[in-house]
């Protein structure tokens, strides 16, 4: 595992010890953050606007990834203390002090944000949770900003065909995953 692009390219991470968590690819963040740079160069959005939420961040690599492209604000979380570790462990090579958090919580126990997240990349446990309760927990908190960007990470079996307030740009499939590239409609 490494670091593909930005300030920290090349940076080789921290992998887990064991198939408890499930890093996503360099094959698979290459792609994500080569279809985010042409959304982004559409619609006029820097990485250096976005406040970043990683949920089931596993070892923080997606998070990491953001924060190489100069993200303001990254907030990493896991109900994993092992993944929590990780994730800082990865954070800590950069030797840099951004502006990160690391929240060792369950997604629903995730209160307040100041200032609210812009982009969020969810991953949860394949097959043992509900991506729309997910979504639902988030806004009934809010969480959310109004004009938030998303992906959301599922196995190739679980298709989404639509979620409510949602409207998914982009679908795309590498190896066993599916990748939902989402923006909240106002």
């Amino acid at each position: 595992m490494r670091i593909i692009s930005g300030k920290f390219k090349g940076k080789k991470l921290f992998s887990p010890n064991n198939n408890k968590i499930r890093p996503t690819s360099d094959r698979a963040k290459e792609m994500i953050f080569n279809t985010l740079n042409s959304y982004f160069l559409d619609k006029k959005i820097n990485f250096s606007d976005l406040i970043v939420l990683d949920c089931f961040c596993g070892s923080g690599a997606i998070g990491l990834e953001f924060l190489s492209r100069g993200s303001k604000e990254v907030i990493f979380v896991d109900n994993s203390l092992e993944s929590i570790e990780l994730a800082k462990k990865n954070y800590f090579l950069f030797n840099e002090n951004q502006k990160v958090k690391f929240l060792n919580i369950d997604y629903k126990e995730i209160n307040f944000i100041k200032p609210k997240v812009n982009f969020f990349y969810i991953d949860p446990p394949y097959k043992k949770m509900d991506i729309k309760n997910i979504l639902i927990s988030f806004s009934i908190r809010k969480i959310f900003a109004n004009n938030v960007l998303g992906i959301i990470e599922l196995p190739i079996e679980e298709e989404l065909n639509c979620i409510d307030g949602y409207e998914i740009w982009k679908k795309k499939k590498v190896s066993k995953s599916l990748f939902y590239f989402l923006e909240k409609l106002n």
